[in-house]
């Protein structure tokens, strides 16, 4: 039995973990998410350390099938034969035939035994042979030890969600349990931080999570004492522990993780997206090879997809949504020469000073909004409405030209004041409301000034316009420190979200 160690954030995993470690019958799982986002240290402390036996086996990427099989003969001793000397394992299916056989022989006088197969794509390298024999040995023999609880884990996303998840031979039927685990969000953040006694308060961990994300193993470099400035100075530049993480993620979790890079910085280039035409033109990269790229990747958690609002079918836009990968490549990768090399305690201070960090600020907090668009549709009123979120753009149209003469032609009446407009963030609801957000990254309340309010009007009124829609258009700000009351504000804005509204 494993030492219990606390677990933060994670309220539904663990509950679900309770339920299946409690179930009468045997339980298959498999648990998959990016790297270093804490699969092992939820399995570790959310099964083993309540269970009577556990046998942890953890895949070594790049490694032979000899040297794998070897890697489970050793912890086949450790969790079962204290420790002695076993026989060589000369295939998968001798593997798992003697992970049967020492099963049954515990089953009797065990309540709860896990086997834990950890970084599953490694152990499997490129041949089907693991998986076909895990099959096999679940099938025949494993299903039926009811308290047996197998669990299988990948932070290659892609293959494991491809081989396994959803894979319709093979261990597809078999799972009894799929859990997909995401990066903490903001209030997951800050129960982690307080939970080992580190003083922030929303705004700071706001501005932590603009750089290391809800990603637990980059939180636990953050020191008690530190303010968000010194711990993002001292962990991401110069020789912090992760100045190097950027290039390892891609390799570690990539056969071809110099494609995947190459692909990231293309999409950092827009920052809202761009469209598959677009990236195809610019990477060289053919459609099926580009499909497998960008599935991998959102697989990984590190892009996403979006359809813009009465977008056309194919208008589907690329964009990065892993905040360390936004973060690395504004601020770390377009460095200049020799400023990585230097500790500076007051390095990132210096660059918040930059005129480039509002606009990047404020970009990046969309992106936070974006990832938490279940904490801002609950503020709403809609747990129990059915909607769509979306963003929404018009560009305006150029007023056409009579060729011979080169006049501009009379435009259409209504094209007369019909500008360009863009929606940060909408709600299409089934309630016959249409909710239109503009997010504001600012360190104090937000001021609707009269022109600011001539200018959210001109977005409705073209939103409205182009769109056709007939629903009731509901102006909602989403601002850290939520907005000044005015005469503006009040005839305007039906909703006002804050920032702790996304601790919700």
């Amino acid at each position: 039995m494993v030492m219990e160690m606390k677990i933060y954030g994670r309220h539904r995993e663990k509950l679900l973990l309770d339920r299946l470690l409690a179930s009468p019958n045997a339980e298959f799982i498999a648990l998959w998410g990016r790297r270093r986002i804490g699969k092992t240290y939820l399995i570790d402390n959310g099964l083993c350390s309540k269970a009577d036996l556990c046998m942890t086996v953890t895949g070594q990427k790049d490694q032979n099938q000899k040297r794998q099989l070897d890697l489970l003969r050793q912890a086949l001793a450790r969790a079962f034969f204290n420790g002695a000397d076993l026989p060589l394992l000369h295939s998968w299916d001798d593997a798992f035939k003697a992970i049967i056989a020492a099963v049954k022989n515990n089953a009797s006088h065990s309540k709860n035994i896990v086997i834990f197969l950890d970084e599953l794509p490694w152990l499997a390298g490129r041949t089907g042979k693991l998986v076909a024999a895990l099959d096999h040995a679940w099938n025949t023999e494993l299903k039926n030890i009811s308290n047996l609880r197998l669990v299988i884990c990948g932070s290659a996303a892609s293959w494991f969600v491809k081989k396994i998840v959803r894979d319709r031979g093979g261990l597809h039927n078999r799972l009894t349990c799929k859990m997909r685990l995401n990066p903490f969000s903001l209030s997951d953040v800050e129960e982690y931080l307080t939970g080992n006694g580190i003083s922030m308060n929303r705004v700071q961990i706001v501005e932590l999570y603009l750089a290391l994300g809800g990603v637990p193993f980059y939180l636990n470099f953050v020191q008690k004492g530190e303010s968000p400035q010194q711990a993002i100075s001292r962990i991401l530049f110069a020789d912090g522990p992760l100045a190097n993480e950027f290039n390892d993620l891609f390799h570690a979790l990539f056969d071809d993780g110099e494609a995947h890079l190459k692909l990231v910085k293309v999409l950092s280039t827009k920052r809202r997206g761009l469209l598959r035409s677009d990236i195809i033109k610019i990477t060289k990269f053919n459609g099926g090879y580009l499909t497998k790229k960008l599935d991998e990747l959102s697989e990984a958690g590190f892009i996403g997809a979006s359809h813009p609002y009465k977008g056309k079918k194919d208008a589907i836009l690329y964009r990065i949504i892993d905040p360390f990968l936004l973060f690395h490549l504004k601020w770390i990768e377009s460095s200049p020469p020799g400023v990585l090399n230097q500790v500076d305690k007051n390095i990132w201070y210096k660059y918040r000073q930059t005129p480039s960090y509002e606009a990047w600020a404020g970009y990046s907090f969309e992106n936070i909004c974006y990832l938490h668009l279940h904490a801002i549709a609950k503020f709403l009123g809609l747990d129990h409405v059915l909607f769509t979120s979306g963003t929404w753009e018009y560009r305006s149209q150029p007023v056409p030209r009579n060729k011979k003469f080169g006049r501009k032609l009379n435009p259409p009446p209504m094209s007369e004041d019909i500008r360009g407009a863009q929606i940060d963030l909408l709600f299409d609801r089934e309630d016959q409301v249409i909710s239109l957000c503009e997010i504001k990254y600012c360190e104090n309340p937000f001021v609707i000034t009269k022109d600011y309010a001539e200018v959210l009007e001109r977005k409705r009124n073209i939103f409205k316009k182009i769109t056709k829609s007939n629903k009731v258009l509901h102006l909602v700000i989403i601002a850290t420190h939520g907005v000044t009351d005015n005469e503006y504000s009040r005839k305007l804005i039906q909703r006002v979200v804050s920032l702790d509204d996304l601790w919700s």
